[in-house]
């Protein structure tokens, strides 16, 4: 890929990166690297509740102040928790740009974490929650990693447990927020059609650094294979076949995400075709790979009847085999389709500005500026023989969620 924005790192270790481009609209996105590896048990859902709370306050502005403000730009910001960071994000139209960088600059370096908010947000953050696990495929995906990664922190939800959640404190929050929220630990990006900001966030952006303690690594503990079993009140059954894999700087890495097109898009690989379309046992098929700084996960998921769980597997199973039998035309095709993806998504500014920041804060670059040579350089074999490795019933889990029996 690419790459046409400029970096610096200012004195006070903040890091900033700036693309121009020609649209009217300028996304805004400040990175800090702390999330669900930065947390124990006891303080899971911290990195989360403190993304929703930056948003309801600063010790200038009301949340409702913030919001009416963003409104009044024509605007729109959000907020993301991932594993090891927490995005804050705005895009306004070009001539609000300053405004917009003073907002968010504020919104981060000057919460106000009030009591009464905080408690007010529990019910809010319980209820996503609950919006989540009411999604099935959520559910199947939860219970995947939980069993994948149990033992480390990676086997808890970014969310947080609901004791976890109603007992959070502003001293919590506090000790967090100290802890991260630190110029030398953040990245600010820029892309839009507006002159380098790297001088204006200079002058907003004045906090001075510290010490950040380091992301734990994460070290699988599961003994595989396994299975679990879990009932819920669903109209359907749903299965998921979860691998434990590679990180992202493994050449295995993009053979898996090959691996993953040919599973949903290969004329004789496809698990949809087989399993729907051959065989009439569902109506959807999600197949993904995910490679992270340590470790790795690929997942294969789909709803069912209950009588037709083995089955599902099994044919499941047999489209992974079939890797095995796959021939170079179909191997180049999927690098193009990927390749192609990939491009295609990076010229959607809201997604590049994550990206952008991502990679600089889990020192990323160079999977994202050799994203292209490195699919292009895996061969035929390596793909088989990285399905023959880690896509085996040894190294796998069967995670099912059953329909409750009727009383």
């Amino acid at each position: 890929m690419k790459a046409n924005f400029v970096k610096k790192t200012l004195p006070n270790g903040l890091r900033v990166i700036y693309e121009k481009n020609k649209k009217n609209k300028i996304m805004i996105a400040v990175g800090v690297k702390a999330g669900l590896l930065d947390e124990t048990p006891e303080t899971n859902g911290v990195s989360h509740f403190l993304e929703h709370m930056l948003w309801d306050g600063t010790t200038t502005k009301t949340a409702k102040e913030i919001r009416d403000a963003v409104k009044d730009m024509n605007g729109e910001f959000n907020a993301c928790t991932g594993y090891e960071i927490t995005n804050y994000y705005v895009e306004v139209p070009r001539k609000h740009f300053e405004k917009a960088l003073q907002l968010i600059i504020g919104v981060i370096t000057n919460p106000k974490l009030n009591e009464e908010e905080i408690n007010k947000e529990k019910n809010i953050i319980l209820n996503e929650k609950t919006m989540y696990f009411d999604a099935p495929f959520y559910r199947i995906d939860n219970l995947t990693k939980s069993t994948l990664f149990e033992g480390t922190m990676l086997g808890n939800d970014i969310i947080g447990t609901n004791e976890n959640i109603q007992k959070m404190t502003k001293q919590m929050l506090e000790e967090h927020y100290n802890k991260y929220y630190s110029p030398n630990n953040t990245v600010i990006t820029v892309i839009g059609n507006i002159e380098g900001p790297t001088e204006k966030i200079q002058n907003l952006y004045t906090t001075q650094p510290k010490k950040i303690p380091e992301t734990k690594k994460v070290e699988p503990k599961v003994i595989l294979p396994k299975k679990i079993i879990q009932t819920a009140d669903t109209l359907a059954t749903y299965v998921q076949l979860g691998y434990l894999t590679v990180n992202f700087e493994k050449k295995e890495s993009k053979a898996l995400k090959i691996i993953e097109y040919l599973l949903d898009e290969g004329k004789n690989t496809s698990i949809m075709e087989e399993v729907r379309y051959n065989h009439g046992l569902t109506y959807d098929v999600h197949t993904y790979s995910h490679s992270l700084r340590t470790t790795g996960l690929f997942a294969v998921g789909l709803s069912t009847e209950k009588s037709e769980i083995n089955r599902s597997l099994e044919l499941i199973k047999k489209q992974i085999q079939k890797i095995q039998e796959i021939k170079k035309p179909e191997i180049e095709k999927a690098k193009r389709e990927i390749i192609k993806s990939i491009k295609e998504c990076l010229k959607e500014p809201s997604l590049k500005v994550l990206v952008y920041t991502d990679n600089e804060l889990t020192n990323g670059w160079d999977e994202y500026l050799n994203v292209e040579k490195k699919l292009k350089a895996i061969t035929l074999e390596d793909v088989k023989q990285t399905a023959k490795t880690y896509l085996t019933e040894n190294n796998s889990i069967e995670a099912i969620i059953e329909q409750k029996e009727e009383k």
